[in-house]
Parts: structure tokens; C-alpha cells; sequence
């Protein structure tokens, strides 16, 4: 139903072509950039010294059925934009509905609960009508796999340095959260 992918692009300036001939790396055509899956932690080890922590740009690839709700058209700061993304639905379970900008351009992002187990999620002027706890597990799930993967992948330094495992925590914090509520509201 769900299918979630997180991608990090890959910085211009790295000196080692064999990184750059890496199998892993993917063109993003639409963007003229070069992104990795944040599962091939591999190759995430070997671009660790090269990647902005600070500013750490991607995309996050979330469809329904095959249809894109979120692609590389929104890329921009992706652990933040995960962060973002379950502060909106936390928000929303309180408040019936919430509304969020993602954190590094005027994209606005809208989560309204529905009756009847459907949640409506807009981004800017699109709008889509989605199950409620698949899309609140799916986000759950992506968001935690990130972080996850990011621990994998990065160097120990960099992992506490850039707060990956505070990321991860508050991921399951977050998930607890969310898991309460869908107990008790589907």
C-alpha cells in the first residue's frame, strides 16, 4: 500500500571518483543531482566525510499505492523533514488537524483527521485522502528507518556529533505515541 524511501544527495566536491562510480548512486534526472538510498549504508560510510551534517539535503519518496505523495520535487533538509513530518501527526492526533512548512523553503504541509479512519494530507495545493493508520505507521516506520540507517552507515563521531541517536529516540518516543493512539482511534 505504503512505500517509503529516504535519499541523501550526494555532495559535488568529493575527490574520490571511485566513490562517485559507486553502484548505489542514482541520477535524479528531474534535479540533475546524484542521490544514494540512505539503506546502502556502505556507501553512506564512504560519503560521511563529505556530507554537510549540518545541512543535509534529500528527498523522501512516499507513495500510495504507486501514486508519489512525497518525491524529489520536495527535497531539502530530510532529517529535519522527518522530524517535521511526525511533529505534524502528533500534532494532529491532539488538535484534530495541524499545519507545518517544511524546514528549509515555504512548502506548506496540512494534516487533517477525517471520521471513519481517513486523514486528509495536502502539500501546498495537492491533496490526498489516506488511511489513517497505514500513512501514520508508514510515516512512523520511514522516519525511524532513517535514523536507523544513519546510525548504521555514519561514523560514531558523526552519529552523536549530528544527534542521529537522539533523532532515533525521539523517533520512538514519537512512535509509542502514535501506536497509543491508533489503539484506541481506528
Amino acid at each position: 500500500m505504503f512505500k517509503v524511501r529516504s535519499y541523501i544527495f550526494v555532495p559535488e566536491n568529493i575527490p574520490d571518483p571511485d566513490i562517485l562510480e559507486s553502484k548505489g548512486i542514482i541520477v535524479v534526472p528531474s534535479l540533475k543531482e546524484k542521490a544514494i538510498e540512505v539503506t546502502n549504508t556502505d556507501l553512506l560510510k564512504k560519503l560521511d566525510p563529505y556530507l554537510d551534517h549540518r545541512y543535509l539535503e534529500g528527498y523522501i519518496e512516499l507513495s500510495y499505492y504507486d501514486e508519489p505523495v512525497l518525491s524529489e520535487y520536495y527535497s531539502d533538509l530530510i532529517d529535519q523533514l522527518w522530524d517535521y513530518l511526525l511533529n505534524l501527526t502528533l500534532e494532529a492526533i491532539e488538535h484534530k488537524e495541524s499545519t507545518y512548512y517544511f524546514p528549509d523553503q515555504p512548502v506548506r504541509m496540512n494534516l487533517k483527521i477525517l471520521h471513519k479512519g481517513f486523514v486528509l494530507f495536502s502539500i501546498e495545493d495537492k491533496n490526498w485522502c489516506l488511511p489513517k493508520k497505514e500513512f501514520f505507521l508508514a510515516l512512523v516506520q520511514g522516519c525511524t528507518e532513517f535514523y536507523k540507517q544513519m546510525i548504521l552507515g555514519l561514523s560514531k563521531e558523526t552519529v552523536t556529533r549530528y544527534a542521529y541517536d537522539k533523532g532515533y529516540e525521539q523517533a520512538e518516543e514519537d512512535r509509542s505515541v502514535i501506536l497509543d493512539y491508533l489503539k484506541k482511534n481506528v
